[in-house]
């Protein structure tokens, strides 16, 4: 069987972090019993030809740099509100690509089609009716919309306008696919729920990689707090806004020795704005294991935002203590006082983290239980969910 991957995001050469392994293991799965194309539409200038860890997937790069020009942009404004394209599917949608994906329906060269996330969704108009498709969906983009227009402004016609047309996308992308793969049970009910869909709708939840993320040997006794994740993401910046501005001073207040690492790319203006004697940025780190050697205590604050969390896995899977927000635990079955410490208002959030710091018997507690709960997510165990997945997506696809 041939199958075409389209991707716009998270490459997999440099398995550096989870979104890359999480393409890395579909790719896997997929490209160990057939022929995959993987269509590459990222908007960046440098050009990719293979994926180095997995040879038998071929690449097809069609992407192209983004066009930055104001006037380019204000005409992908006015192409999304036309067209009920989103702006970064828009850009995810070079003509070339969209031509090849076209001339592959008429030639009959694909049996099933692959989407992943909401940027590469844009190609199932294209698909429909010709090839069984499975759209990955990482979280829901309708929430986080909403969750984007909740922090600019409810009222302004630029976020009101960006949330109807990601949902209206999101809903024509949803119904037009054979099947859905979210990472979360929770998401997959919303999806469901949200636009009444009748297609296969299901949950392959994320792993970790357990030899990289390996449980530390002893505990850290230092007063060292680490948040980490990617600074660009929107849900990231409300959730270290939120710990820095508001979760932070009640730390200090009980323990000035406390001090705050944040680990992740991007994030110049927050880093900026938040940086200082008790708030380190480290930027990228190419090993999460040895920038987190000494950190006594993880926190997970997110409050917005869906899918699940890689980076509570991933301080599971080494043992470091963490207190997170009921929705930065959602998709995974921690309990509170035995795998992490849960929290969702401020005092209580900063109890938690001064209660870590000054229990070493929790601390240990939380360190044994941890990886045990991790152990349960390896990557490899996605393998033989994504292949049932591919089968009962040909089979429905048939039966139409």
């Amino acid at each position: 069987m041939r199958i075409l991957f389209v991707s716009a995001v998270d490459f997999p050469d440099n398995l550096d972090r989870g979104a890359r392994y999480h393409v890395h293991y579909w790719l896997k799965a997929l490209s160990s019993e057939h022929d995959v194309d993987f269509l590459l539409v990222e908007s960046y200038s440098h050009r990719r030809v293979d994926v180095p860890q997995l040879t038998s997937a071929k690449v097809i790069n069609l992407s192209e740099p983004p066009r930055t020009a104001l006037h380019s942009r204000v005409m992908r404004v006015a192409r999304s509100v036309i067209s009920g394209i989103p702006r970064s599917a828009q850009k995810a949608m070079p003509q070339a690509a969209v031509e090849y994906v076209r001339q592959a329906v008429k030639d009959r060269r694909y049996d099933l089609a692959i989407l992943w996330e909401g940027s590469a969704a844009g190609y199932s108009t294209i698909l429909q009716g010709a090839v069984p498709i499975i759209l990955s969906r990482l979280s829901v983009d309708a929430v986080d919309a909403h969750d984007q227009r909740k922090r600019h402004g409810m009222w302004h016609p630029r976020w009101a306008i960006n949330e109807w047309v990601i949902r209206r996308y999101e809903g024509r992308t949803c119904r037009a696919a054979t099947a859905i793969s979210t990472v979360n049970e929770e998401d997959a009910q919303d999806l469901v729920r949200r636009y009444q869909l009748k297609n296969i709708v299901r949950a392959i939840p994320i792993g970790v990689e357990l030899r990289q993320f390996a449980p530390r040997e002893n505990d850290a006794y230092t007063k060292v707090v680490c948040f980490m994740g990617n600074l660009d993401w929107e849900a990231n910046i409300d959730a270290l806004d939120w710990l820095v501005g508001e979760v932070t001073p009640q730390v200090m207040a009980v323990d000035p020795q406390a001090r705050f690492r944040v680990i992740g790319p991007g994030g110049s203006v927050l880093r900026e704005k938040l940086s200082g004697p008790v708030v380190e940025f480290t930027g990228y780190v190419p090993s999460v294991r040895e920038a987190t050697a000494d950190v006594a205590v993880a926190v997970v604050p997110v409050f917005s935002g869906t899918g699940m969390r890689l980076k509570l896995l991933e301080f599971l899977s080494m043992g470091i203590p963490t207190v997170t927000t009921s929705l930065g635990a959602a998709g995974l079955p921690c309990v509170d006082g035995k795998h992490v410490l849960i929290a969702d208002g401020t005092e209580s959030f900063a109890a938690a983290v001064n209660k870590l710091l000054s229990d070493p018997t929790l601390r240990a507690k939380l360190s044994k239980n941890g990886p045990e709960l991790a152990r349960q997510y390896p990557w490899d165990g996605i393998v033989t969910k994504v292949r049932e997945l591919v089968s009962d997506t040909l089979i429905a696809f048939a039966e139409k």
